[in-house]
């Protein structure tokens, strides 16, 4: 342990000394030894660093696209880790503003959609706590809970449109059942379960929503899959009761 924290002390020390030589101006360098920072738990040089990327980008004008495509790299970058250290900490409105830049500008990866549509959870719970909506920007624009958990999907939509993920397609799944959206929220369980057979949430789920359509055998055959997990038990205890008193 001892000798990583070395290494990043020491990585720090020579990517410095390298920011200096540039007068500050490199904004590659300044990611990275941001990135250091964090590893550190040195969050405030951390956010000053990506910070000054974002600075340095908006401010350069490059003569060719490829250039302009590394720039654009680096800010995406950067807003992303600002958001990860909001996250962190707590602040999840501004946690919500930077995935929300990061996202603005990713015309490729899924990562910052991903990291949006999970602080849009937090904001929901948070929004249904206060049941108010809530200001997610320095404009102080209100999103409603409802209008929060759109979002949500509208990124989740995104990311799994260039590229497929277990964890995005839950996600889905799961703010579709919010939305009540059942059948799209079923067509997300099929999906995952077609990949991984046993996925457990997936199951409860699906299950959970199946019960709820009082499609009881399809409902039961996936508690049967997970007959450890407590409320798959209780589902199974609940098909029992409806079976007995209202037989088909």
């Amino acid at each position: 342990m001892l000798f990583k924290q070395n290494k990043v002390d020491l990585a720090i020390e020579q990517l410095s000394q390298a920011i200096d030589i540039t007068n500050s101006l490199d904004p590659k360098l300044l990611l990275l030894r941001g990135k250091y920072f964090k590893k550190q738990e040195k969050h405030q040089d951390a956010l000053a660093d990506f910070t000054r990327v974002i600075e340095l980008t908006k401010n350069q004008s490059p003569l060719n696209n490829e250039k302009t495509q590394k720039l654009t790299q680096l800010t995406i970058d950067a807003w992303h880790e600002i958001g990860l250290i909001n996250e962190m900490f707590g602040d999840i409105e501004n946690a919500f503003s930077a995935f929300n830049k990061a996202c603005e500008l990713d015309l490729s990866s899924t990562q910052s959609h991903l990291a949006l549509a999970k602080v849009c959870l937090q904001l929901f719970a948070k929004s249904m706590e206060q049941a108010s909506s809530i200001k997610v920007n320095a404009n102080n624009n209100n999103i409603s809970p409802e209008g929060i958990l759109q979002t949500a999907l509208a990124q989740l939509n995104i990311a799994l449109n260039r590229a497929f993920s277990i964890e995005a397609l839950m996600l889905r799944a799961t703010i579709n059942q919010m939305l009540d959206h059942v059948k799209d929220c079923i067509l997300d369980c099929c999906e995952i379960i077609a990949q991984e057979p046993h996925h457990l949430e997936a199951r409860l789920l699906r299950g959970s929503m199946l019960f709820a359509q009082n499609k009881l055998l399809a409902a039961l055959e996936d508690f049967n899959t997970i007959p450890d997990h407590p409320e798959a038990a209780r589902y199974k205890q609940l098909i029992e009761h409806k079976k007995i008193n209202y037989p088909c």
